[in-house]
């Protein structure tokens, strides 16, 4: 508390780290923030940093009229003297009328010291001690205070009318008892489940049991017919190069099955490039068809027959996945058309003929030129069904040929299948011999269930236990309550009594 020193008294004159850098930096940005805001200063932070007199000098006078407005400071020279006449006696008459307060010790101290500083000395000790004894009386005070206050709170509660106070516990009372039968409920619901739950574990426990009889029962007609068959160590080692040979050959089969897969894969991805190969052909002869006037069925040369052809992959037999029979169907049909129109044709060539050899004779160039144009025309109509008769051969020869290697392969992969699966029901035939393995087998699972079952029943103790404790608990706990309730009602009643008696 005591701030400032004197030197030759031993004591520090200013404990501020002046002379520490981090220190300077933060006082010029407290300075120059407070002397913007509230001084409107118009300098710039670097005049802070590097000062002079000037700069001082104004400052200062921003700083002395805040304190004293009539005061106007035109020389630097009049700073001292301004600084001790500084009025200040009439902020202390007031503080010595208005009585004791914080802001008034401390504005006291404040002038106290700063009067001793203007004086030259640097002792402020006794306004220091001053103002901790004022501090001292001011924490007495607050102390004093709060017990007024509390002496007032029994005051006011004692002043309260008994009756009041005691409906007042009446109604607490029952709202602790409305809980109490809430909370009892509650328990009660919970005890019944916890019933509930016991029983189940009960029928749980029956039910293994009896499972547990029933595997002790398998285990010993196991146990006796392994005893009336006894195992030699030649048996033993017979079964285990068995068992060897088994894995073996399942590892083979596995092995075989892969290889298997991945020739189905092949084989499937040959059918599918097969099967597109067989849409372009289609594709192309449907493309004919329409060049050539058979598509569709209201074409010109169609007479309302459909010779359209599609492709069914998924259909149950061969003949069935083109959709028309090119060989014995549109073939025939196609020729009868064919040979129909060539036989008009021709005759319209020997007319055209017979009319060009009598033209010839009368000259006539024009009508022998349009002539000659017609039969030209009727000339590629011929050519057109020429190349189509070609394409339906060409598609029918490659129909017949993917048949014949669909069959063939079909029939190759039907007879691989079925020596695997003759060689697969040998091995399956030698899988009998492990009667031992198998008892050996069961014999760890019925010890497994054995080991469970000593599980569960570890587990429902456990639980009947925890239920049991939980159950007396909670009952003690409803006992301790009701004669916690009883002896209430017991007070509660007395002191109604005694209240209505007086």
């Amino acid at each position: 508390n005591q701030q400032g020193g004197g030197g030759l008294g031993g004591q520090i004159k200013d404990i501020r780290p002046i002379r520490e850098k981090p220190f300077q930096v933060d006082s010029i940005d407290i300075i120059y923030a407070y002397a913007i805001e509230k001084l409107g200063f118009q300098g710039e932070l670097k005049d802070f940093k590097i000062n002079t007199s000037k700069d001082y000098y104004t400052l200062f006078k921003l700083v002395y009229q805040r304190l004293d407005h009539g005061k106007d400071i035109t020389k630097i020279d009049e700073i001292a003297t301004a600084l001790r006449e500084l009025s200040i006696e009439d902020q202390e008459d007031e503080i010595e009328e208005g009585g004791f307060n914080p802001d008034s010790a401390f504005f006291k101290y404040a002038t106290t010291a700063y009067n001793l500083f203007l004086g030259g000395d640097d002792d402020y000790s006794e306004a220091a001690y001053e103002f901790d004894a004022a501090y001292d009386i001011i924490a007495k005070s607050a102390e004093v205070q709060k017990e007024v206050e509390e002496l007032e709170k029994q005051l006011n509660e004692m002043s309260e009318d008994p009756l009041t106070v005691a409906q007042n516990e009446n109604k607490t009372l029952r709202s602790d008892m409305n809980k109490f039968n809430a909370y009892t409920k509650h328990l009660e619901d919970k005890i019944i489940k916890l019933k509930d739950y016991i029983v189940k574990l009960d029928e749980e426990h029956k039910g293994k049991e009896i499972e547990l009889e029933k595997i002790e029962e398998e285990k010993a007609e196991i146990q006796q017919k392994v005893d009336n068959q006894p195992i030699s160590p030649d048996d033993v080692e017979r079964m285990h190069k068995e068992s060897e040979q088994i894995t073996n050959n399942r590892n083979a089969i596995a092995a075989k099955a892969k290889e298997l897969a991945k020739l189905q894969w092949e084989k499937g991805l040959d059918l599918e490039k097969r099967i597109a190969d067989i849409e372009k052909l289609i594709q192309y002869y449907n493309t004919s068809l329409y060049r050539v006037g058979l598509l569709p069925s209201s074409a010109q040369y169609a007479d309302g027959k459909d010779y359209e052809l599609s492709l069914d992959v998924n259909a149950d037999r061969i003949d069935k996945i083109i959709s028309l029979d090119l060989r014995n169907y549109v073939r025939v049909q196609v020729r009868e058309k064919f040979n129909s129109e060539y036989d008009k044709i021709q005759e319209q060539i020997t007319l055209m003929s017979e009319e060009i050899h009598r033209l010839s004779d009368d000259n006539t160039d024009k009508e022998i030129g349009m002539l000659i144009v017609n039969f030209m025309i009727f000339l590629l109509d011929v050519l057109k069904y020429i190349f189509y008769a070609i394409d339906l051969n060409t598609l029918e020869d490659n129909k017949n040929i993917l048949a014949r290697q669909f069959e063939e392969s079909e029939q190759s992969e039907i007879d691989t299948l079925t020596k695997r699966c003759t060689s697969f029901e040998q091995r399956i035939s030698q899988l009998r011999s492990e009667g031992a393995a198998v008892y050996l087998e069961w014999k760890q699972k019925s010890q497994e269930i054995q080991i469970q079952y000593d599980h569960c029943i570890h587990e429902y103790n456990a639980v009947q236990e925890a239920a049991y404790n939980e159950f007396i608990q909670i009952k003690n706990d409803q006992l301790r309550k009701l004669q916690h309730i009883s002896n209430v009602l017991t007070d509660l009643k007395k002191f109604s009594e005694n209240e209505l008696n007086e």
